[in-house]
């Protein structure tokens, strides 16, 4: 229902403000409540996402989105989100 699979663009101009799309744009961690998306389909979501930089050389790899359908504590879901990034970019170091 929200076209989110191997495929689809997320992009901010394919989309409109999502926390995937928005976190990969200005390239920082972001956060995205229900009502703030533009896509109707996921106005029921909260989206908290980060990028994921390549740790020797900066470039921008990727990110995780965490989804929910809950509005509660929204705080830990960006910082786990983050977390997670950080780590796999320690993992990519690693490898």
């Amino acid at each position: 229902q929200v076209h989110l699979a191997p495929g689809f663009a997320y992009g901010e101009r394919d989309v409109g403000t999502n926390g995937l799309g928005l976190a990969l744009a200005d390239r920082v961690p972001s956060l995205v409540r229900a009502d703030d998306h533009y896509a109707l389909s996921l106005r029921g979501f909260t989206c908290a996402a980060a990028p994921i930089f390549d740790p020797d050389h900066g470039r921008l790899e990727g990110g995780v989105n965490l989804t929910t359908w809950s509005d509660a504590r929204p705080d830990l879901l960006l910082a786990l989100a983050q977390s997670a990034a950080t780590l796999t970019a320690s993992l990519m170091r690693t490898r």
